[in-house]
């Protein structure tokens, strides 16, 4: 009996001996698996993070974009009522009545003749003949297609001045289009 107690002997310290090896790879295990998972959780807190700052960035470069589409759309806006004030003074001047127009020429023509001495001037075809004979002073009258005012030209050819709606418009635009926006839109332009 002596190899038989042994035998259980052996067997039952090769049976402590697996068990010990086992309890302690199950405890390994249990310690790598709980390793792993707050790497994963500080992983997915990392991700989460990044994730909500790639969005919150997303968010605000949207939210620029738009503001800035905005701006253009208004500012856009803003032009076409300056374009619009501007055609309808045009319009205005253009179909304004004769006594309109012949006190507005003989007022240009004034200003002209302050400026230069002039040999003839040019006039829409529809203004040729409102200036008097006295007015004119011995200035010729041609027709051009401008829509009204006029256009100064020396008796050489070598200087004009041009006072026609067109450019007395071109000229308020260029030198006051802020001020016309001051008041059709207040401080805020």
């Amino acid at each position: 009996m002596g190899l038989e107690n042994v035998r259980v002997e052996i067997l039952a310290s090769a049976r402590k001996e697996a068990e010990a090896v086992i309890a302690k790879a199950n405890a390994e295990v249990s310690e790598i698996a709980k390793r792993v998972k707050q790497e994963i959780d500080a992983e997915k807190e990392k991700s989460a993070a990044k994730m909500d700052a790639e969005l919150k960035l997303l968010r605000e470069n949207d939210l620029s974009k738009a503001r800035l589409e905005a701006r253009k759309t208004v500012l856009h806006m803003k032009s076409r009522l300056i374009e619009e004030v501007f055609a309808k003074a045009k319009k205005e001047l253009e179909h304004s009545g004769k006594e309109a127009r012949k006190k507005h020429l003989a007022w240009l023509l004034s200003k002209a003749k302050e400026e230069m001495s002039i040999r003839y001037i040019e006039l829409n075809r529809h203004d040729i003949g409102l200036l008097q004979s006295g007015e004119m002073g011995g200035i010729e009258a041609k027709e051009s297609k401008i829509i009204g005012g006029l256009i100064a030209h020396n008796a050489e050819g070598t200087l004009s001045l041009e006072l026609s709606y067109e450019a007395c418009l071109a000229d308020v635009r260029e030198k006051s289009v802020g001020d016309i926006a001051e008041i059709l839109f207040g401080g805020g332009r």
